[in-house]
């Protein structure tokens, strides 16, 4: 019999919602002896909640059927013969057979399908995550920085909200990379990730814009903490430096924006000029302004 070769669970049902056909595929799906199901209605597979919903359905399918295809994921279910509830896609599609109308049901258990979907969701986003990180430090890459930067102009925007960036760039870097290796520079900026991510607060980021350089985004910080945290970055990483007598300090330009920016390369051009002044007069320290 042809149903028998088909991978999904099959049933005939005629005009009048009545069982006349099954394959061997529907029974182990859903449980049920032959005797069970034959000649009785389909109704006796929709769950009780759900079969007065069911019956209209049917009925407004009699009078004007149409074929319902599968892969919707749509909720719904079917009755198991010990009594759960077993999700299901449904494929309908009238025929008429020797002048009678009929109705092929095709049921597949989707509990499979949508473990699978969450599972490649899940693996979707993780992948998406990893294009946003800086694969050497940790930190968030320049990507990850443009979509907090716009994130949070937009909520300034909204609300009350300020927010400061810190932009940083580790002096001497090159010629220490240089002298004593890449893998001697690797260390330098895990290390300079590190320390941020010790006196950052759980709310605030750290970027790898590229190269040596890095930003900080802090949303509602204090002056007074503002300045803590960035000198307290600072120390440790001098005192780093000075144990292994590399000779890399930092230059940080710090802007705190009351009035939201009007784009994120505005936010990088104020931040990058205020931390080349830094560079400019003398490196190893840091300069703040406001733009209101």
């Amino acid at each position: 019999m042809f149903i028998e070769t088909l991978p999904d669970g099959v049933l005939l049902v005629n005009k009048t919602g009545i069982i006349e056909l099954a394959n061997s595929n529907f029974y182990e799906l859903l449980g049920y002896q032959q005797s069970e199901v034959m000649g009785k209605s389909v109704h006796m597979l929709i769950p009780a909640a759900k079969r007065q919903a069911h019956e209209r359905y049917v009925n407004g399918f009699v009078s004007s059927p149409s074929k319902r295809v599968m892969g919707e994921l749509a909720q719904l279910t079917g009755m198991h013969q010990k009594g759960y509830e077993v999700p299901l896609d449904i494929m309908l599609n009238p025929i008429e057979l020797d002048g009678s109308y009929y109705t092929i049901c095709c049921l597949r258990d989707t509990s499979v399908m949508r473990s699978l979907k969450e599972s490649l969701e899940k693996a979707l986003e993780r992948e998406k995550q990893l294009t946003m990180i800086d694969a050497l430090t940790g930190a968030g890459n320049r990507r990850f920085f443009y979509l907090q930067a716009e994130y949070e102009i937009e909520r300034a925007r909204r609300t009350t909200n300020t927010f400061s960036i810190a932009y940083i760039d580790l002096d001497n870097f090159k010629q220490v990379n240089d002298r004593f290796g890449h893998h001697a520079g690797d260390e330098i900026l895990r290390y300079f990730v590190e320390v941020c991510k010790t006196h950052l607060r759980k709310t605030d980021i750290i970027s790898r814009l590229g190269g040596d350089e890095f930003a900080l985004m802090m949303v509602n910080a204090e002056p007074t903490s503002l300045r803590l945290i960035v000198q307290r970055i600072i120390h440790d990483m001098k005192s780093y430096m000075d144990q292994n007598a590399w000779l890399v300090t930092l230059s940080i330009g710090v802007v705190s924006f009351v009035k939201p920016p009007e784009t994120v390369e505005l936010i990088l051009r104020l931040s990058d000029q205020l931390m080349y002044s830094v560079k400019h007069s003398g490196k190893d320290s840091a300069k703040y302004s406001v733009y209101d």
